[in-house]
């Protein structure tokens, strides 16, 4: 074959994909070439000459191919991107979401200035939000549970990556069936970014999600409600007094998961937070205190 370039194959990639009506052509091709060549930033390479290798063309045009048939970029190149961290992902964990970032920076804000803060994560997945937490506040503790040994598995290594295994505790649990401490263990925070998706949505969510990514982590029962009325009552009891409960939140929930929150009669009135796209995408409530009641 004829010799290409870092330089030629990136803008070749770029087209490609663009031809295939790839959003993101460009960041794809980058990252794919990237991945390939065992390096974290193509625009480190002093010399955008230098030429490829008949192996390192060939596994980048594999990898091309196979971001044109939908599979998630992510996937391919076995990384994400979320908030500080730089984490690792698979077919077995849910990609972490940018809008996802301001859920871990609630729970961040919150606990600043507690002394000692400890925080349960449900369904970490990837591990995002317990990593983040641990690596922004030094001083937190984080048990992060998921019921996937294999997303167990992908979080635990990115906390390897991060050297934060001393600060965070993985445990195999159905929600909160296996959350460790006697008689309950109570937390300052307890966050979670829940399936929230209702089996009707399915057909119109993105090629890649709906071809790709774990349903499972994504599908709640008919009206998206199932892991929320899960959450909820079972985070009162392991809440301390004052302590926060931080769930992610879809389009349009805010009302039915407020309602949720109120009819336990353990929570303060819940407030929301906006992503970036100004939808309401988190939503905080207290365990009881001395603030206000709920209103229903």
């Amino acid at each position: 074959m004829d010799k290409v370039s870092v330089l030629t194959a990136l803008k070749g990639g770029t087209d490609y994909l663009k031809q295939a009506e790839i959003d993101d052509a460009d960041v794809s091709s980058r990252h794919l070439l990237e991945s390939v060549l065992s390096i974290q930033n193509i625009h480190s390479l002093l010399d955008l000459d230098k030429e490829l290798s008949e192996v390192e063309f060939s596994g980048f045009e594999d990898l091309l191919k196979l971001r044109k048939s939908g599979i998630p970029l992510q996937y391919l190149s076995g990384r994400a991107a979320f908030r500080h961290l730089d984490l690792k992902v698979n077919r077995h964990v849910m990609i972490p979401r940018f809008d996802t970032e301001c859920v871990a920076g609630e729970v961040i804000k919150i606990i600043g200035n507690i002394s000692d803060p400890l925080v349960l994560d449900v369904g970490t997945g990837s591990g995002a939000i317990a990593l983040s937490v641990a690596w922004e506040i030094k001083k937190a503790r984080v048990v992060a549970t998921d019921i996937s040994n294999e997303a167990l598995r992908v979080a635990y290594e990115n906390a390897i990556r991060y050297s934060l295994t001393d600060r965070i505790e993985f445990v195999r649990s159905d929600l909160f069936s296996e959350i460790p401490g006697e008689p309950i263990r109570q937390f300052d925070v307890i966050v979670s970014n829940p399936p929230y998706i209702p089996p009707a949505d399915v057909p119109g969510l993105a090629r890649e999600v709906r071809d790709h990514e774990p349903l499972l982590s994504f599908l709640a029962g008919e009206d998206g409600m199932y892991y929320f009325k899960k959450i909820i009552p079972k985070a009162s009891h392991h809440l301390m007094k004052n302590g926060h409960l931080v769930l992610e939140i879809g389009d349009g929930q805010s009302n039915e998961v407020r309602r949720i929150i109120c009819s336990t009669g353990c929570f303060n009135e819940p407030y929301t937070v906006a992503d970036i796209n100004g939808h309401e995408r988190v939503l905080v409530a207290s365990s009881k205190g001395k603030q206000p009641r709920c209103r229903i």
